[in-house]
């Protein structure tokens, strides 16, 4: 089974699409799928999709949908969804969800810059955030779905940070220059992507066009949401001034 949240939810089996048939179902086939094979209660249920305000029959109504969602599954996948005491499940096999395929590749990612196997994390991780295919499941009207945009979406960012300092370990400073460039001209607020940035233009010879990206950067935060620019990036800037910027001088997250 393929089962795709990192955009719109995809559902396939053997290269055949499955049609969910109703938002209700792909919502409820969405919150299953974000606890990873591991069980979900009911009153967990009934949380996720309807938040502070569930109708009466709430129960009655999970009950209903994991039903028909289970007919809507292939019936060589309908016995892994399966109600426990007080608990429904649906047990996937290993590199089924692509969001769970995206965070064990970024953990290991992580594990890897300023070591040893940076390298072979380098297409690991560009792999994994080539799965993104939009926003995470973009169509899903419940409360559990803003919860999950907003932690993915985060461990993206942190993907995109590991990423520049796998590359910048390996002194690829002038080919992540665009690719950091380009992020951060549609994230403008990301101060770690500026910091990257600014420190793979500083290594590239490019100290003024270095300072730049923090001098925007303040500007930017200031201007626009009242705030000042973080100690770190501070610090980087202060580190260029004196031409003197230590290796780990940016942080990972």
């Amino acid at each position: 089974m393929i089962y795709n949240i990192l955009g719109s939810l995809f559902v396939a089996n053997d290269g055949e699409e499955v049609r969910i048939p109703t938002p209700r179902l792909r919502a409820a086939l969405a919150l299953l799928l974000l606890q990873n094979s591991q069980p979900l209660s009911i009153d967990g249920f009934i949380d996720g999709l309807w938040g502070d305000n569930p109708p009466k029959t709430a129960r009655a109504q999970i009950h209903t949908i994991v039903c028909r969602l289970r007919q809507a599954l292939p019936p060589d996948v309908r016995p892994l969804l399966t109600a426990g005491q007080g608990t429904y499940r649906l047990r996937c096999q290993p590199g089924d969800i692509d969001a769970v395929r995206f965070s064990e590749a970024l953990g290991k990612a992580r594990t890897a810059v300023g070591g040893q196997g940076g390298a072979d994390s380098i297409p690991l991780l560009r792999t994994a955030l080539g799965l993104w295919r939009g926003q995470v499941l973009c169509g899903v009207e419940a409360p559990f779905a803003v919860a999950a945009r907003v932690r993915l979406a985060e461990e993206r960012r942190v993907a995109y940070e590991v990423l520049a300092d796998l590359e910048l370990d390996r002194s690829n400073h002038t080919a992540v220059i665009p690719e950091l460039a380009s992020l951060l001209a549609v994230h403008p607020y990301w101060e770690n992507i500026a910091a990257r940035l600014s420190l793979a233009l500083y290594r590239g010879g490019r100290q003024a066009d270095a300072l730049a990206v923090v001098g925007t950067m303040r500007r930017r935060l200031a201007d626009d949401l009242g705030i000042y620019l973080s100690a770190g990036l501070r610090d980087l800037e202060a580190a260029i001034l004196r031409h003197d910027v230590p290796a780990a001088l940016v942080p990972v997250r």
